[in-house]
Order: C-alpha cells, then sequence, then structure tokens
C-alpha cells in the first residue's frame, strides 16, 4: 500500500469537488443565451358588444434572453402593438413564464411559451379589455 501525503490528499478532494460543482454549470453552459423565433398566430380583443372581434393575424419576433431575464416582443400592428421588455418570471426546459406592464398597450401582460412545441399563449389586460395572443413560434 502506497502513502498518500495527507496534503496531496487533501488537494485530489479538493480538486474532485471543484469539478463535481462545476457540472452543473457545464449543463446550463449548453443552453443558448439568447433565442430569437419567429412567430405566427391570431390576436383577438376580448371587451364589451361593440368592442369585441374575431381573432386576428399577427406575425412577430420574440427574443427570449436568459443572461438578462427577459421576452422582449417585436409587433407594431395596431392596436395588437407588444414592443416591450418583459421580466421571465421562471423557465425550465420545458416552459418558459413572463410578465409585465405594456407601456404600448397600456396593460399588464402575461404569457408561457412551450419551448417543446413552440407554443405561445399571452394574456394583455387592462380594466376595459383583454387581448388574448396565440402563436406558434419557430427558431
Amino acid at each position: 500500500m502506497r502513502y498518500i501525503k495527507p496534503m496531496l490528499r487533501v488537494s485530489r478532494v479538493i480538486a474532485v469537488a471543484a469539478i463535481v460543482a462545476g457540472l452543473p454549470m457545464l449543463a446550463q453552459a449548453a443552453e443558448p443565451a439568447t433565442l430569437t423565433l419567429t412567430c405566427k398566430g391570431t390576436a383577438t380583443i376580448r371587451a364589451d358588444y361593440p368592442l369585441q372581434s374575431k381573432p386576428q393575424p399577427l406575425s412577430m419576433d420574440l427574443i427570449v434572453n436568459f443572461t438578462t431575464r427577459t421576452v422582449v416582443g417585436t409587433a407594431r400592428q395596431r392596436p395588437y402593438v407588444f414592443d416591450d421588455q418583459l421580466q421571465i418570471a421562471e423557465w425550465n426546459e420545458v416552459t418558459v413564464i413572463f410578465q409585465g406592464f405594456s407601456k404600448y398597450l397600456g396593460k399588464n401582460v402575461s404569457g408561457s411559451m412551450d419551448r417543446m412545441t413552440g407554443d405561445v399563449g399571452m394574456v394583455a389586460t387592462s380594466t376595459t379589455q383583454t387581448i388574448d395572443y396565440s402563436l406558434k413560434c419557430l427558431q
């Protein structure tokens, strides 16, 4: 049996611990910092009659930035303007949940994205009106 000096043994234990501790960071590093998505779908205004509308076609991009924890929309079609930076509340491998206030719409916005299917659902609400967004997004 070989004798290993205690200091060398401690160094090896520290090295192994550092490698094991770094593994989660490597797994996170594999995820892209930013996703740029091209989306198509509909937006529907829900309000008291006669302001209700049928689903209107809508195209927009969504930029999901995991570093800054934000989702930015690029829709400039009136009245469905969504050109804001909203905070990502949480995310995992499957879902991104975001929310915030749209200064362009004057509404609170909450939404979620299914990272597997590309389905995005958003709701923009105020005291007088709701806009439902239903989008299919591709990278």
